[in-house]
């Protein structure tokens, strides 16, 4: 049961997490085509069968396709995150703590500052919702 309110809660931060890695990705790939990544020792620059850049920018457009999926599919997770927070869980604390974290993706640190609850009553807060997440399941 907890697993499966752990996979629920986390589906947003999961599509978050992707588009951070391919995001990095892009940049990297960025940072290779830009002019200090070409060989300028020749007399002039042209492509060659051994030359990356083609193979560089083929790459950019996979992984920038895959970024546009990414974005796609982020609302909806987040979407679908908080209605099974807010149509799982009646008191407001409760919904705050797991939205701060789950659907905004914030650190436990930054879940007790924008809630305004030490760090310790976060932890209680989110411990018992999401003890009331997991009954909810077994009822099911």
């Amino acid at each position: 049961m907890e697993q499966e309110v752990y996979e629920k809660l986390s589906a947003a931060e999961q599509c978050r997490e992707k588009m951070t890695k391919v995001g990095t990705q892009i940049q990297e790939l960025y940072y290779r085509l830009l002019p200090s990544g070409i060989d300028y020792s020749k007399d002039r620059v042209q492509s060659s069968p051994s030359d990356q850049m083609a193979d560089y920018g083929a790459r950019l457009d996979e992984l920038s396709r895959t970024y546009e999926e990414l974005c796609n599919e982020y609302q909806p997770a987040m979407e679908r995150v908080r209605k099974y927070i807010d149509d799982n869980l009646e008191d407001h604390r409760m919904r705050l703590v797991l939205d701060l974290k789950y659907v905004s993706g914030l650190k436990w640190k930054d879940v007790a500052i924008k809630s305004s609850y030490a760090q310790s009553t976060v932890y209680k807060i989110h411990s018992q919702a999401i003890g009331i997440l997991e009954e909810k399941c077994r009822e099911k």
